[in-house]
């Protein structure tokens, strides 16, 4: 134990997180957007009011004229419940004891250390996060597959009413219809769209990529001159290696979760610059390890990766999905 007593997981945590956090996924496309990741320092809810109606008075006076002061309606406060996320360490006596060296014992705890924090951005970026709805385990906290949902007219959000239009997302069915991919994904950016503010990121699986590819290509074959995967042109590459959708790019999650049907759906996120899509961390729980503990009736050494945080989304009107896509 001796060799290890110098080695901490907190200074391999670092590059580890890092690397982790430059994979692919909605998660950490979130966490790479500015203004996206907040500190949260401890409360049961965070909440944020949210004007659901237009101030009543205002307009046009004449000279000396008196000033509307009707009461706007009460702001609606809406609010999101942090969960904690835990990943265990456990480390056994056994197999350090038989490690030849600091380097092959730096180089076991390195390994465990990086199968943890894979676990956490599996789950944090998975149907028990950020593409999950709540529903499977209440320790979960509420993500896409709640905010994104097919009915838009009950319910909540962030326990606010979706009854008002203003806090509802776009939701576009595709019916499975393969025909009508294009036109139902120009539908939803289309009712995103306000001025300069649009989506600014499109999510889908490894099949709504290959659909939409296909849609493309379809329009090039009388063109076999056109951009490869490695970006740059190539004579009868007919593979493109970073789809958009009107400037808009399209990103691959393989934690993809439906919100309905068996196939593809393609969600449009909007951050707003951090005003709109939010992620709150505790900042003493930010994929932090809390130290080795011997264990009383086990030959182990026990440690824990936690997090502890929500998700939260102030603007629902300005994301959107196209959902339950067709097969091939």
């Amino acid at each position: 134990l001796s060799r290890i007593s110098a080695l901490t997981v907190d200074d391999l945590r670092g590059p580890i997180v890092v690397q982790a956090y430059d994979e692919p996924g909605t998660w950490n496309w979130l966490l790479r957007q500015k203004g996206v990741k907040k500190e949260w320092n401890g409360s049961d809810q965070i909440g944020r009011p949210v004007q659901l109606e237009k101030a009543p008075q205002g307009g046009s006076i004449a000279p000396f004229g008196v000033v509307d002061m009707t009461v706007p309606n009460v702001e609606t406060r809406a609010q999101f419940t942090p969960k904690m996320y835990a990943v265990g360490l456990p480390l056994s006596i056994q197999e350090l004891q038989r490690m030849s060296g600091e380097l092959a014992a730096a180089d076991y705890m390195e390994h465990r250390t990086r199968d943890c924090v894979t676990k956490m951005m599996d789950l944090l970026d998975g149907t028990n996060g950020i593409h999950g709805d709540g529903t499977a385990l209440t320790t979960d906290w509420v993500g896409l597959k709640s905010l994104l949902a097919t009915d838009q007219t009950s319910g909540t959000w962030g326990s606010v009413s979706r009854a008002n239009s203003r806090w509802r997302a776009k939701v576009t069915d595709n019916g499975q219809v393969t025909g009508d991919v294009l036109a139902n994904l120009r539908t939803t950016a289309t009712l995103l769209e306000d001025g300069r503010d649009q989506a600014e990121v499109v999510i889908t699986n490894r099949l709504g990529r290959n659909i939409y590819e296909s849609k493309l290509t379809a329009t090039l074959e009388t063109d076999p001159l056109v951009i490869g995967s490695r970006g740059r042109s190539a004579m009868g590459d007919a593979g493109i290696g970073h789809l958009a959708y009107r400037g808009i790019p399209m990103l691959v999650d393989v934690n993809f979760s439906l919100i309905v049907g068996s196939n593809t759906a393609w969600h449009f996120l909007n951050t707003g610059g951090g005003n709109y899509l939010n992620v709150f961390v505790h900042p003493e729980a930010d994929m932090r390890f809390l130290g080795f503990n011997e264990s009383e009736d086990q030959l182990l050494l026990k440690n824990k990766l936690i997090w502890h945080g929500v998700f939260s989304c102030w603007r629902p009107e300005r994301q959107g999905t196209v959902e339950d896509g067709p097969a091939s």
